[in-house]
């Protein structure tokens, strides 16, 4: 069952970085923060999301678990 997630990470999203969040929805962007909310397919899906942002230098600031529909 895929999980429904929102990511908030520490400032704007640049041009290489906005590629790599392509499977989310950006809800919300200041100089200080970027909110973006998703769908991954599992757990392993998420971590791999995870890695990808912290590839391309964007740092985690929350995770949170959004209700399902």
């Amino acid at each position: 069952m895929p999980l429904h997630y929102e990511i908030v990470l520490r400032g704007p999203l640049g041009p290489r970085q906005a590629r790599v969040v392509d499977d989310f929805e950006v809800v919300s962007t200041t100089p200080e923060a970027t909110t973006i909310v998703g769908w991954v397919a599992d757990q392993s899906s998420l971590q791999g999301t995870l890695r990808r942002l912290a590839d391309v230098g964007l740092d985690l600031v929350a995770l949170r678990e959004l209700p399902g529909p």
